[in-house]
């Protein structure tokens, strides 16, 4: 602070003594000094606003002067001065914004290197603000669809001098003179004018399809497991849960469904509709005798499916039956309590594939976990779904709220403290992790729209059962970037900086990606941990896979031991 204060009071100094010499050039470059009016009007301004230390309220009360004191008998030439005045004084004015940006940024910087709650979510990229004042079409247009969510978004633009914002409305959707463009959902865009390579838009065609979609995603893992080149030991199985689809809609029933209704009995099933989100459309049954009735019903009454489609509020409860999936019962848990853990992923390239991760942080259940339920109601929810929109209902959530939410940092030391976790077998917990996400986003890649510009930024939803193995619970295309919990302010406005700056410092106009990605020490990457690096062939799934076994046995072979006897 010691050292910014005395950057702060050179500057300040330097634009004094740069001012003096301003007035000295505008007077020369002026009839005024041959004109003892004009000098006389100038030296009566200059005294009235000596009062003033900061040069920009020392010259808008010169200007203010000159205006009011001399309305009806201002001099031309004291005119002539203040004209080049204020030419000059912008030019100073410019300097200072632009130096004054470099101090923001590094003050920034340093708060939050000390505070990580105190981030704005603004950019930590020092710009040259200067060029964009003086040629103002030089900036670049940022198209944002307005929003709850996108908040953050506009707060991040607004600290980028290079760029201007536009509201999404219906008559900017097909508007393609834009730079930049985010929206909620992929539909939003206007992919058939998108030009690659001097547009940019944060969805990928096509990953709502393949990782979204409950129903796509298990195809999207489960064809990437038959695909003969895949080198990967791991399959769908082990990170995602048995799953079964329905074809509702049609009478003749799949080889799939035949298995389900002949040699599947009993255990905890989730009926989840494939294109639900926040918790709705989902419900958890006590055996499959209720799901395999509700699926023949709907299967031997198509006109009573059609009808009851027609009623909105049937839609999530009919279309729950599509997706039919095994449910953890044995999930680790926080003091009693079920949890998961919302992580992020982004996709900053497609060619060359560039994939970051980081974990977010944790949603805990607002009542203790069991299994003891005869009607999976409202209140049982609040045992098994960690939604927000859920646990908003309970009584006491007002008072639980900051509870309910945990950051990462708090997380790990739950563990060491009551768990008695090591550093290594928290991180080899964090690897697991990892490991799922890589296996699903490769399964996906060659599927993904590919032209230069795209990139996505996704949510995704892990949870560990009691023996430490990860399973993807479900992605999201549209993660929601609210501010409403303390935990929020620590993560999302560090997620967004950080990725709008990599975003935007990747995709300029003839960067080379590759080139740029093999090196990528040189970005400010955040907390963004690279999972695959098609540049600099880096595959941190294929390079874990080598020691799992060995350090899984290592770490944890004592502590699933004890486990064992204390279930005995």
């Amino acid at each position: 602070m010691i050292l910014l204060f005395v950057i702060l009071n050179s500057i300040l100094l330097v634009h004094s003594q740069r001012w003096i010499q301003m007035q000295e050039k505008c007077l020369n470059l002026s009839s005024c000094q041959l004109n003892l009016g004009c000098q006389a009007q100038v030296q009566h301004c200059t005294e009235g606003c000596s009062v003033y230390i900061h040069r920009k309220d020392y010259y808008e009360c010169f200007v203010e002067c000159a205006n009011i004191d001399f309305k009806d008998n201002i001099l031309q030439e004291t005119q002539e001065y203040m004209e080049c005045l204020t030419q000059i004084i912008k030019k100073l004015q410019l300097k200072t914004e632009q130096q004054t940006n470099q101090l923001s940024v590094i003050q920034r910087k340093k708060q939050y290197e000390q505070d990580q709650y105190t981030h704005t979510g603004e950019t930590f990229k020092i710009l040259n603000c200067q060029k964009y004042v003086d040629y103002p079409e030089l900036r670049k247009k940022v198209i944002i669809k307005q929003g709850i969510k996108q908040k953050m978004i506009f707060k991040y633009f607004e600290s980028r001098c290079d760029f201007y914002i536009q509201v999404l409305d219906d008559i900017l959707t097909n508007d393609s003179s834009f730079y930049f463009k985010w929206t909620d959902y992929a539909h939003q865009q206007n992919y058939t004018i998108f030009q690659a390579g001097n547009q940019i838009v944060n969805h990928i065609p096509n990953s709502r399809n393949l990782l979204s979609d409950k129903n796509r995603f298990i195809l999207t893992m489960e064809n990437f497991d038959k695909f003969k080149d895949n080198p990967y030991k791991v399959r769908s199985h082990q990170i995602h849960f048995k799953t079964y689809l329905f074809h509702i809609d049609e009478e003749v029933y799949s080889p799939q469904e035949l298995e389900f209704f002949n040699t599947i009995e009993g255990g905890y099933w989730l009926a989840k509709d494939p294109y639900g989100s926040l918790g709705k459309g989902i419900q958890l049954f006590r055996g499959t005798q209720e799901i395999k009735e509700k699926i023949k019903f709907y299967k031997s009454n198509k006109q009573e499916l059609l009808n009851d489609l027609q009623i909105k509020e049937n839609r999530p409860y009919i279309s729950m039956f599509q997706v039919i999936q095994k449910y953890l019962e044995n999930p680790f848990l926080i003091d009693g309590r079920k949890f998961d853990i919302r992580s992020y992923v982004l996709i900053a390239s497609v060619e060359p594939f560039v994939v970051l991760y980081q974990s977010g942080f944790i949603k805990k259940c607002i009542k203790e976990y069991d299994l003891n339920f005869e009607e999976f109601n409202e209140d049982e929810s609040m045992k098994h779904l960690t939604n927000r929109s859920f646990q908003k209902n309970h009584e006491n959530y007002k008072q639980e709220a900051e509870n309910l939410m945990m950051s990462i940092e708090q997380y790990e030391t739950y563990l060491k403290s009551k768990e008695h976790f090591t550093q290594d077998q928290i991180q080899f917990l964090w690897n697991k992790a990892k490991k799922t996400v890589s296996y699903s986003l490769l399964a996906a890649k060659k599927q993904l729209g590919k032209k230069r510009g795209y990139f996505q930024l996704l949510g995704i939803d892990l949870i560990f059962d009691a023996n430490f193995n990860a399973y993807i619970i479900e992605y999201n295309t549209s993660a929601g970037l609210f501010m409403e919990l303390s935990t929020h302010h620590l993560v999302i406005p560090q997620l967004l900086q950080t990725t709008l700056d990599l975003i935007l410092d990747s995709h300029r106009q003839n960067v080379d990606l590759n080139k740029y990605w093999k090196n990528p020490n040189q970005s400010d990457l955040g907390k963004w941990e690279i999972l695959y690096n098609e540049a600099s062939g880096f595959d941190f799934l294929l390079d874990f896979e080598k020691v799992e076994e060995q350090l899984d046995s290592q770490l944890f072979k004592q502590r699933r031991y004890q486990q064992q006897q204390t279930d005995l």
